[in-house]
């Protein structure tokens, strides 16, 4: 029997958590339009088109699989670069791999590292680490399941 998806919603203020959100990102699809910088409000948003990892982990290698809209919001950003991402191709879609965290020393600012297949991604530069995800709608099926080779992307 295979189980029905229930929406995701995690908070993030530490490594351990921002791994869990990282997961359950794997192999979202993120359209360049999609992704904003709030300077006044010092948060950086984008919305995904998130993999439901969680389900193929209780219904097995044999699916169903289901994908879902999500929000991700980081709070606290005061930069942000980007790195192998043709910002002017909105219609551009990229694929994220892993999202990577590094407070920095005392007295320094920290950085979280959105990392996209092909090479390209987003840092933010933070005071602290604050990260929101949680699904925005109902998962629909899907039958395209993530493959990753060994040597990586």
């Amino acid at each position: 029997m295979t189980k029905q998806h229930e929406p995701l919603k995690i908070l993030a203020q530490d490594l351990e958590d921002l791994s869990v959100v990282s997961s359950m990102l794997q192999d979202a699809l993120v359209p360049l339009a999609d992704i904003s910088f709030l300077k006044d409000d010092g948060q950086f948003v984008l919305a995904l088109n998130r993999f439901c990892w969680e389900d193929k982990a209780s219904n097995g290698d044999d699916g169903p699989f289901s994908r879902t809209l999500a929000g991700l919001r980081f709070d606290h950003v005061s930069q942000v670069g980007y790195r192998g991402l043709e910002r002017g191709r909105v219609d551009a879609v990229h694929e994220l791999l892993t999202i990577a965290y590094d407070p920095g020393e005392a007295g320094e600012k920290g950085q979280v590292v959105l990392h996209f297949a092909g090479g390209g991604a987003i840092r933010l530069v933070v005071d602290k680490l604050a990260c929101a995800l949680e699904d925005l709608g109902e998962a629909w099926p899907t039958q395209w399941l993530p493959e990753h080779d060994e040597a990586g992307r």
